[in-house]
């Protein structure tokens, strides 16, 4: 049964990842209330997973924590970065974009914005 939960975490760790990146709304199909309809309900289920995430993490099991992190490390390198990618997406970073103002003042600074 340990072995099935770690399974478990690490395939949802994955599709937390996927989640993150993927943009599932075609706009030009589909009108306004569709559209942010499931935007929403995409991103009620990835902060929902992503709080089952974390409370299977504060059960202090170390294996546990290492099936998150290097779930959410390889749903990065698949879905996140831009190895697998035929087109890029205009993006600078590699990493996800943080809602700190502290980056941005950061980023002001050196020239990128």
């Amino acid at each position: 049964m340990y072995i099935l939960a770690l399974v478990v975490v690490f395939f949802m760790t994955i599709f937390i990842e996927f989640l993150s990146d993927s943009n599932y709304v075609n706009k030009s199909n589909v009108d306004l209330l569709t559209s942010r309809t499931s935007q929403t309900t995409l991103y009620g289920l990835r902060i929902g997973l992503t709080y089952v995430v974390m409370l299977v993490v504060i059960s202090f099991n170390g294996g546990v924590f290492l099936v998150v992190i290097v779930g959410h490390s390889l749903g990065f390198l698949f879905f996140g970065s831009r190895i697998f990618k035929k087109s890029s997406s205009g993006k600078n970073l590699n990493l996800p974009p943080m809602s700190c103002s502290c980056l941005k003042a950061r980023l002001v600074i050196r020239g990128d914005i």
